[in-house]
């Protein structure tokens, strides 16, 4: 996987990293179980299991969540428009690139009629591109597009930083599912089995609140007999009486 850098005025040369819209993410965070071919939001009790028991996992099994945002706003937000425009220019640079390094890049194949090993060509090469923007599906047909971060994860624990409104560091279950976020995003060139496309991998978020809670949010029975006692504290002791104005 190759880093995307930005070079500044002065000629120093560091990672790009781009700060996102405001923007809602309908999922929150979530990974992909192939077991029951459905996402789900319980990845931070996971990791720290992993790490209670210290099981090394591989690759094929490790569990990869991400956080997809909505393009919601793009035709009447200026701001989402240019990021919108911004990440599609990333795209078409990046299969440029996949085009002019497609000998160094991609497996060749045998010409069957020069018998020559070649680089695929440029038309192939757009066929091998997987694009950074999601269409909706044809069961949400009105649905803004939306586009998909990585969210980091080293030794069982997750790299990307949360923290709320207030500057105050949250964990993933207190993400809501749909509620707005911005985002720290840093691209990168993934190239695998004859594929290749854009890794937006997410430093840090910042959460908005609203949405739907990800983390259980019942009441437990303590908190019951307390709210029941104070009732019968409150209902035991008759309220104050107003003042009636002359």
């Amino acid at each position: 996987m190759t880093g995307t850098t930005y070079q500044h005025p002065d000629g120093t040369i560091t990672p790009l990293v781009i700060q996102t819209p405001r923007a809602p993410a309908p999922f929150g965070i979530s990974y992909y179980d192939a077991e029951t071919n459905t996402s789900k939001h319980d990845i931070e009790e996971i990791l720290v299991a992993q790490k209670k028991a210290a099981i090394k996992i591989d690759k094929k099994n490790e569990k990869k969540p991400s956080i997809s945002v909505s393009f919601k706003g793009l035709e009447t937000d200026p701001t989402m428009e240019k990021f919108y425009a911004f990440v599609e220019k990333m795209d078409l640079g990046h299969l440029n690139a996949g085009k002019k390094n497609a000998a160094e890049w991609f497996k060749k194949t045998k010409n069957p009629k020069t018998k020559e090993l070649e680089p695929p060509s440029s038309e192939v090469v757009e066929t091998m591109y997987t694009d950074s923007i999601k269409p909706p599906g044809e069961k949400h047909a009105d649905a803004p597009p939306t586009i998909k971060f990585k969210i980091p994860i080293r030794d069982s624990e997750i790299v990307t930083k949360i923290f709320d409104r207030n500057k105050k560091p949250v964990s993933v279950g207190e993400l809501p599912m749909g509620g707005d976020v911005v985002c720290l995003i840093e691209p990168s060139i993934w190239n695998v089995q004859g594929k290749f496309g854009c890794t937006w991998s997410c430093q840090q978020i910042k959460s908005y609140g609203g949405g739907t809670s990800t983390t259980y949010a019942f009441k437990t029975e303590s908190d019951d007999e307390e709210e029941e006692q104070q009732s019968t504290e409150d209902t035991d002791t008759p309220p104050p009486l107003k003042k009636q104005k002359n």
